[in-house]
C-alpha cells in the first residue's frame, strides 16, 4: 500500500510545498534526496532496524 502511494507522488511540487517551512540550507539540501527510490527503500531499512533490536 505504501509503495503504491509513493509512485503517485510528484516530488518536485512536494519539495516546493515543504521548502518554506525548513529553517536552514542543510535541510533544503536534503530535499534533493526525495525521490521514488529514496522513499521506497527507506521504510524497508527502518523496518529491518526495528526488527533487529
Amino acid at each position: 500500500m505504501f509503495a503504491g502511494k509513493i509512485i503517485e507522488i510528484d516530488f518536485d511540487p512536494a519539495k516546493n510545498d515543504v521548502e518554506p517551512f525548513l529553517k536552514n540550507s542543510g535541510q533544503r539540501e536534503e530535499l534533493s534526496l526525495w525521490s521514488h527510490a529514496f522513499f521506497s527503500d527507506y521504510p524497508a531499512q527502518e523496518i529491518r532496524v526495528l526488527t533487529s533490536n
